[in-house]
Formats: structure tokens, sequence, C-alpha cells
């Protein structure tokens, strides 16, 4: 599909208010981009859905290609319900629908042809499958899990994004690897001395950059639940804390 990762900006203005957007009724070029963003940003946990269901590669790409084609050109999103709380669940149960429901993938395929506006890289989907853990019991374990890491690495490109905006991309390349861990000062001491700061003032700049990464995965997080409490969101972290360290 358009990426082999999940996009920081799609993450960024994917959201519940989009598809509240979409049962208003979004015109035509705005549905499309909308649902592209979609497509971009979650094709690959819905793919390994597929996959470790029991879909052969040709078919998991089928399926999952054809679902948002689906989406694209039907009302899905109009049906979606406020009381699914998530775009994590919202998706996979309208997958889960759509897998299951054969005379609804057949009624599309001769709706649409075989012409689909989104582009399906098979090779690096079934590459990228084949890394992913073959331990998780269900299907729903596999989606959950790659949905929180993708999440996690979009969150961190959208982050990559800001600081090379700002012309510091140098300072974000330093202080990356050590966003979840701790660092001593023997490793430390050389970025900063390659920045030009003493390694105190690379500390300070190392707890600011966590925090603001903090602060964009609470936001990103918040994007993707319907008119999110603040015990809500931090539910969502921990669960997606939880799945993304399976």
């Amino acid at each position: 599909m358009p990426a082999p990762l999940a996009s920081a900006y799609a993450f960024q203005t994917t959201r519940w208010t989009q598809v509240v957007r979409l049962q208003a009724g979004a015109d035509d070029a705005e549905r499309g981009r909308i649902l592209a963003q979609l497509c971009q940003a979650y094709w690959f946990p819905l793919y390994s859905y597929a996959r470790r269901a029991g879909q052969s590669p040709h078919d998991a790409e089928d399926v999952t290609q054809g679902f948002f084609q689906h989406a694209l050109g039907s009302d899905l999103f109009a049906k979606a319900r406020q009381d699914l709380g998530r775009l994590r669940t919202f998706l996979l149960t309208s997958f889960q629908h759509w897998l299951n429901n054969r005379h609804l993938r057949e009624t599309a395929a001769k709706r649409g042809g075989k012409q689909s506006a989104l582009s399906f890289d098979a090779m690096e989907a079934e590459e990228r499958y084949r890394h992913e853990p073959q331990d998780l019991a269900t299907p729903e374990d596999l989606y959950n899990r790659r949905w929180a890491r993708d999440f996690f690495i979009a969150v961190k490109d959208r982050l990559r994004a800001e600081f090379e905006s700002e012309g510091k991309g140098k300072i974000f390349t330093a202080l990356q690897p050590w966003l979840f861990v701790e660092a001593k000062a023997a490793e430390t001491l050389p970025l900063a001395e390659s920045l030009g700061v003493t390694e105190g003032n690379f500390r300070v700049m190392l707890t600011r950059f966590r925090k603001r990464y903090r602060d964009l995965f609470r936001e990103a997080v918040a994007d993707t639940l319907d008119s999110p409490t603040p015990e809500q969101i931090e539910q969502e972290i921990r669960e997606l804390i939880r799945l993304g360290a399976r």
C-alpha cells in the first residue's frame, strides 16, 4: 500500500472526528483523502490479522485491499458506533465483518471490478509479516500488537519531523537512541561533545525530548478515541504500552 510503515501524518490527522465527518457526508475529494490516510496508517495490522487467521498471502492481500476499497465506495463509516470508542476496535470489528461476509465481498468485487485506488506492495507486506512473532495466541493479539508498535513508530516519526522542520535533525539523531532507555555518562558525553554542549545540557535536552514524545503520544492516542476523558486516554496509553511490549 502507500507506505511500508505507518505514517506519522496519517496518525496525526486520521481521528474519530474525521470518522464523524465521513458520517456527516464529506465530499468525494475529502472522503478519498481521509480513507487513503486510514489505509496508509492501518493496512498492515489488518493484513497481519488476515494472515494469522489463515489467509494465504494472496488472499490476505485481496481482503485487506478490498476492505479499504469497499470503505472508499460505501457508507461503512456512516455506521460507526460511538460506543465502540476506539478507532482500533472499530476498524478490527469492521474488518472481521468483511472477512466473514462473503456475499458482501463478492458484491463489492462485481461493483468495483479489479480496479483499485489503493496500491498494495504484497512482497513488502509478506516480508514484514515474516518478522512477526509466531507465539501470539490469536489474530486479534497480533493485530493489537502490530497496531501498538506502528503507533509508537508513527509518533517518533512525527517528533522527527518537528525537529527536522526546525533544522534540528542532528539533535534528533543524537537523542533518539535514548528515548526509552537510560544512558550512562560514558555514552552521552561523546554525543554532547558532537553537539557542542555540556553533558549536563545534553541530559536536559534528553529530558525535554522525552517529554515532547510523551505529549505527542498522548495527543495521538486521544485522536483515536471518541470524546475521551483523561482517564480513558490514560487507559488506552497503558493498553498500547502493554500490547507493544508483547
